[in-house]
């Protein structure tokens, strides 16, 4: 019962918060400066005379280069595999990505009550033992959770983790600009998606081998999604799913009292990097910027 509503949530928390984008067309780009928002649609760029393409924002290398193309000539296998590809990431975008999942996990907390005590059974020694351990599982669960919405924000601005996003893409003007915001190492959604994967290998009903290849499938469909899509390189989605592994096995065998310690060290720190680093100060509204 209890996993079954976790689905329900979790498919529920997507849909409403992320949509689906079925088009490979219809995305949102960044300048560098972060002066202006472009919305290209199918629409518009289907009038446009420019062709639409991206090209390496780092170099030609095969971890750091940008995987996100548009086919010069449309209905060719190309242009319906990189159709089929940004389908299928955008898929995986609507469940594993760092808001469904918090939404997710506070939409169990607060339903837990009902879901243990309100079938009409009485109050138990076994139903609250129950209780406190699934809720003390989902906490620690959101707690790493924060590893995902708020560290990898502050080690973008950290000095050897300032890399930028692999992609620059044209507009329907023809103007190159950057996709997505300035720095993209490490990827905030593969962390997240790898302590997905490790809480469903060390918590799903399963067997133990069967938890695995889950909880393994998770992790490698978050690092494809977010590289297909062109928010990040190989390389970015690799450092950010090996921290988000790493942390896990920190947070679940380092003592009950250190999560003040990283609460209080995660915000502090990233917001003193956040703020020190000129290039991260964005203009009021922007979606990049924290504080309005």
């Amino acid at each position: 019962m209890l996993w079954t509503l976790l689905i329900l949530l979790f498919g529920f928390s997507s849909a409403t918060l992320r949509g689906i984008e079925l088009n490979p067309r219809d995305i949102t780009l960044h300048d560098e400066l972060h002066e202006q928002h472009i919305s290209v649609t199918k629409d518009s760029a289907s009038e446009s005379s420019y062709p639409m393409y991206c090209e390496n924002t780092n170099d030609d290398r095969f971890f750091n280069r940008c995987f996100r193309q548009y086919p010069r000539i449309h209905y060719t296998f190309s242009f319906l595999l990189a159709g089929f590809w940004t389908l299928l990431a955008n898929f995986i975008k609507m469940f594993i990505n760092p808001v469904t999942l918090a939404v997710t996990s506070v939409s169990m907390v607060v339903s837990l009550p009902m879901l243990i005590f309100g079938n009409g059974s009485q109050f138990s020694d076994e139903s609250s033992k129950r209780y406190r351990s699934t809720f003390y599982i989902l906490i620690c669960f959101m707690h790493r959770l924060m590893f995902g919405l708020i560290l990898d924000v502050g080690l973008y601005a950290m000095p050897g983790f300032r890399q930028h996003r692999p992609c620059k893409c044209t507009t329907p003007d023809g103007k190159m600009i950057q996709f997505g915001s300035i720095y993209g190492l490490p990827s905030g959604d593969a962390m997240t998606g790898a302590l997905l994967g490790m809480f469903i290998i060390d918590h799903a009903p399963l067997k133990k081998i069967s938890s695995r290849v889950v909880g393994s499938f998770i992790i490698f469909a978050a690092m494809f999604e977010r590289v297909a899509l062109g928010y990040h390189s190989i390389a970015q989605v690799t450092v950010g799913a090996s921290l988000g592994i790493l942390l896990y096995i920190y947070s679940t065998r380092a003592p009950s009292w250190t999560v003040y310690l990283d609460a209080i060290l995660i915000w502090v720190l990233c917001f003193s990097f956040l703020y020190s680093d000129p290039a991260l100060v964005y203009p009021k509204y922007d979606q990049n910027n924290l504080t309005s």
